[in-house]
């Protein structure tokens, strides 16, 4: 009856025992594997932690380049008359994102991704954050 049913295998104890032994040596040798991944996921949550810091930071920048979009085209608006202010309110948009994106990447490297805590202070002192 041996090897007569078909993906069916018989082991005796030791062939049981050499059969685990195998799958904790190949169990041991994913440790490290498993320690790499662990180590760079870490790395990535220290680096999106620390950025945190800095939220308060890029919302207050945001919303000073749109105030100050919002009152140059105003004035512009005032002083144009019956000129296209939709062309202009986009162009103004995109030059206001640009500056945005620009002063959020130097923050951030400034700061060292919100490590530098007394630049952080600086930072936030300039853009009046609280």
């Amino acid at each position: 009856m041996r090897g007569e049913i078909e993906n069916v295998h018989v082991y005796d104890v030791d062939a049981l025992h050499e059969v685990i032994e195998d799958n904790l040596e190949r169990r041991k040798g994913e440790i490290s594997q498993a320690e790499v991944i662990i180590e760079e996921s870490l790395a990535e949550f220290i680096q999106w932690h620390s950025i945190q810091v800095l939220v308060p930071t890029f919302q207050n920048i945001s919303s000073r380049f749109q105030e100050i979009n919002k009152t140059m085209l105003d004035g512009y608006i005032k002083t144009q008359g019956d000129t296209d202010h939709e062309k202009a309110a986009a162009y103004g948009e995109i030059i206001t994102k640009k500056f945005i994106g620009l002063m959020i990447e130097n923050v951030k490297s400034l700061t060292d991704n919100g490590r530098e805590k007394e630049y952080v202070t600086m930072l936030n002192k300039l853009f009046e954050v609280n």
